[in-house]
């Protein structure tokens, strides 16, 4: 069998290290002869637009987009520019991965909604899958008017 090929998003490094741990359980319970090939990349460097996804994604290919939140990230504009780069990226593969979001909270804070909303509203657009958890793995619902996210804003005088 083929590795699993993850792309993880993670705020801060106990957070990766909770994701780490799921994607070996998940993988473990689902596929037990598969493999997994995980790159881990801070929310940080993704804000400083340190990361050429296109690169990225001709090495690895992912099947999987895990993002990790915690509550304290907010949408800020460089966020959202990698965001839309990573996710709507043409896969060398031709096909598109499957973006996982996992909060960290009971409840999702006002900004990991934000965030969600955002990610919702771009996978529908680039056709992949979306499935959001809270910290206690119960589904969290999103999908809030995805046309009026993805619009830019234009200042007026």
């Amino acid at each position: 069998m083929s590795d699993i090929r993850v792309i993880c998003l993670y705020p801060s490094v106990q957070a990766a290290k909770l994701a780490r741990r799921w994607i070996e359980t998940a993988l473990h319970s689902t596929l037990p002869h598969a493999g997994s090939h995980v790159e881990y990349f801070s929310y940080t460097v993704l804000s400083n637009n340190g990361i050429s996804w296109e690169q990225v994604c001709k090495r690895i290919m992912p099947d999987i987009i895990l993002m990790v939140g915690d509550g304290d990230l907010s949408l800020n504009p460089n966020l959202r520019h990698s965001l839309r780069e990573l996710i709507s990226m043409d896969h060398p593969n031709g096909k598109k991965p499957l973006v996982l979001f996992r909060d960290l909270e009971p409840e999702p804070t006002t900004n990991s909604r934000i965030i969600l909303d955002y990610v919702s509203a771009l996978t529908i657009r680039n056709n992949c899958q979306l499935n959001a958890m809270n910290g206690n793995g119960t589904p969290i619902s999103c999908f809030r008017h995805p046309r009026l996210l993805l619009k830019s804003r234009r200042y007026h005088e």
